[in-house]
């Protein structure tokens, strides 16, 4: 589970000891968030928000602004047709409101875990509640060419390159309510969630089989994962449930 917050000046230390790698791509990030963010979330000229796991490590961040796309009238008409994006048609209109993910970063270390998947649908929330507020049509993106499939599994769609960037754009109301991806656990952070739930069923004198019968699994589906070496993470979330126990209790 991640926990967010906008950074601000007690981070500071979180900040520079997150770690990223050392290609030009990369370096621009981190001279982002550990020379910029906090100043321009200050001014509220791009507000940043800072995410961390059950163990209150950062792992992640993102940042947005305002922004305005330009999307000419055959440009439109192809997103229609393809999409079914739906557009005003005027025909001096081709500027649309926006919400631009100026930068989205996950520590090098916490990768290939999910964080990143999280959080661009977070951005996309926001954006959509923006929409709600204020005439917005868009999420869009600068993606480099190693993160385009990234965003495109994303639901965002190419819009034109600028050099090097790919610019996408996701158009909000196409999802009612964005599908999160599930966090990877490691092995670790699971065996440690199982401890606790254990603790939990000794505690309220439970045996296996009471367990099962109010979970409605099989009671070797309780002992294997008590004692068995690979944690299900939809097992551990019904017994949770079950035993009354947060996920939040389990990760802390």
């Amino acid at each position: 589970m991640l926990i967010y917050d906008d950074i601000s000046s007690k981070y500071i230390k979180d900040i520079e000891g997150f770690s990223f790698n050392k290609t030009p791509d990369e370096i621009s990030v981190e001279n982002f968030l550990k020379e910029k963010a906090l100043r321009l979330h200050e001014l509220q000229t791009a507000i940043t928000q800072l995410y961390f796991n059950e163990d209150d490590k950062l792992v992640g961040f993102f940042t947005l602004h305002n922004d305005l796309i330009a999307i000419n009238p055959k440009q439109r008409d192809e997103f229609e047709s393809l999409y079914g994006w739906e557009l005003p048609k005027d025909g001096d209109l081709t500027q649309f409101p926006s919400v631009k993910l100026h930068y989205l970063g996950v520590d090098a270390q916490y990768r290939e875990m999910g964080y990143g998947k999280h959080m661009v649908l977070e951005a996309i929330k926001i954006a959509a509640d923006i929409s709600e507020l204020s005439g917005c049509n868009f999420l869009n993106v600068e993606a480099l060419e190693s993160t385009v499939e990234f965003y495109n599994k994303r639901g965002f769609k190419w819009l034109s390159n600028n050099g090097s960037l790919a610019n996408m754009i996701f158009k909000l109301g196409e999802m009612d309510e964005p599908a999160y991806e599930p966090i990877q656990y490691d092995s670790e952070t699971l065996n440690k969630m199982v401890s606790r739930l254990v603790m939990a069923r000794e505690e309220l004198g439970l045996t296996h089989l009471a367990v099962a019968n109010l979970t409605e699994l099989e009671e070797s589906d309780i002992e294997e994962l008590e004692y068995g070496s690979s944690p299900n993470i939809e097992t551990i979330k019904l017994i949770s449930s079950a035993l009354g126990v947060s996920m939040e209790n389990l990760l802390k």
